[in-house]
């Protein structure tokens, strides 16, 4: 690790949602290897609407890592509600995305402290789990920050 000295790490705010927007779209570009097109384009209108009402309501957080006034990493947090059972009787819990550093910036820690802001987060809003799923590059980040792999199975059906 270098020295992290220079970098700013910050809570975004609704004032932020342009650079969200286009830092998902960098992210999710990177994530599923998808080149920056018209669909690109299209997807961030509905990114924008998405992070002005989640984030409005205190349902999307987010953190940045910036350098010299650059966004360099980014963390998300959904806060999500299930009905609450034994151990979570609020029901309320976070799920962790959009962790991305920029590839010129990795290997400094950056993820891993902007992942320590989001669960400071989750414990100052009584949040008592947190859900991920990882790359195999990110896989040692969450391990080394406590999450364990759950036994449970998940199922996905696109409708």
């Amino acid at each position: 690790m270098t020295d992290n000295s220079m970098i700013a790490f910050r809570k975004a705010n609704v004032d932020d949602i342009d650079v969200l927007v286009e830092a998902r779209v960098w992210f999710l570009n990177a994530f599923y290897d998808h080149p920056e097109d018209d669909e690109s384009e299209a997807l961030k209108k509905y990114i924008k609407s998405y992070f002005l009402g989640a984030m409005s309501d205190n349902e999307f957080i987010a953190y940045l890592a910036e350098e010299d006034d650059i966004i360099i990493g980014t963390a998300g947090m959904v806060v999500w509600h299930i009905p609450p059972k034994y151990g979570l009787e609020t029901g309320k819990q976070g799920y962790i995305l959009f962790m991305y550093t920029v590839p010129t910036h990795r290997g400094r820690g950056i993820s891993s402290a902007l992942l320590d802001e989001l669960m400071k987060e989750a414990k100052d809003l009584n949040i008592k789990y947190l859900h991920l799923h990882t790359s195999k590059d990110g896989h040692g980040i969450y391990t080394k920050a406590g999450f364990e792999p759950v036994d449970r199975q998940e199922l996905f059906l696109k409708i």
